[in-house]
């Protein structure tokens, strides 16, 4: 996790990506203080059951310090124009770690990107229920499936893409291609203005066995 912004005096807290999201700004909140997630985590037929975020918090003191905040901050209240973030970046991920907590954590998001004008955000989610159709047009959502091996083929309504994770057997087995190379930077799939559509990533425990597989 990288220190907070320091261009401005937000107390919202901005990571610096590496690995996939290597290049790419995200602003995130805590898996632990969730109840949503907490409750999807012990469901072993989802993928929330596999959540890397939740074992990363639960290992990394600091990290857990700075995804806390976030999600106290982002879902007390209507943020102040003074505690909004400039991202002085032209994309900005909402939720590599974390979910929606509430409305209000929503509607801080949409405020985030009106503020933000030159920067597209896109926000995986699996909680549409929370998400308002009058939203920024520089903010895109991605409804995030949470069911692993159950792929959604059309996009829901009001929404600009579907996320799908495999197992590499799945994947083989139904001859499903992945569109998802790994790496953020390098595709922008879910970085444009134009919808996303349907994304089909392998669980990342599955990915060299995927690579070898189809080779």
């Amino acid at each position: 996790m990288s220190k907070s912004n320091p261009y401005t005096k937000s107390p919202i807290h901005i990571t610096q990506g590496t690995g996939k999201m290597l290049g790419i700004v995200s602003i995130n909140s805590s898996t632990l203080l969730n109840p949503f997630c907490q409750k999807m985590h012990e469901n072993q037929a989802l993928i929330c059951a596999r959540c890397y975020a939740n074992q990363f918090e639960k290992a990394y003191s600091s990290l857990r310090g700075y995804l806390e905040s976030n999600s106290r901050i982002l879902s007390a209240g209507p943020l102040s124009d003074g505690d909004i973030p400039i991202i002085y970046q032209d994309v900005c991920r909402l939720h590599s770690y974390g979910e929606l907590i509430n409305e209000t954590h929503f509607r801080n998001f949409c405020k985030i990107a009106e503020h933000n004008p030159h920067c597209l955000f896109t926000l995986w989610t699996k909680r549409l229920n929370l998400i308002s159709p009058n939203r920024p047009s520089n903010l895109n959502v991605i409804y995030s499936n949470p069911k692993l091996d159950s792929p959604i083929s059309t996009v829901p309504s009001g929404v600009d893409g579907v996320f799908n994770v495999l197992t590499a057997e799945y994947a083989i087995s139904h001859n499903i291609k992945s569109n998802c190379p790994g790496h953020c930077r390098m595709c922008m799939k879910c970085y444009r203005s134009s919808p996303a559509g349907v994304i089909y990533e392998i669980l990342k425990s599955d990915q060299k066995k995927y690579k070898e597989m189809i080779e």
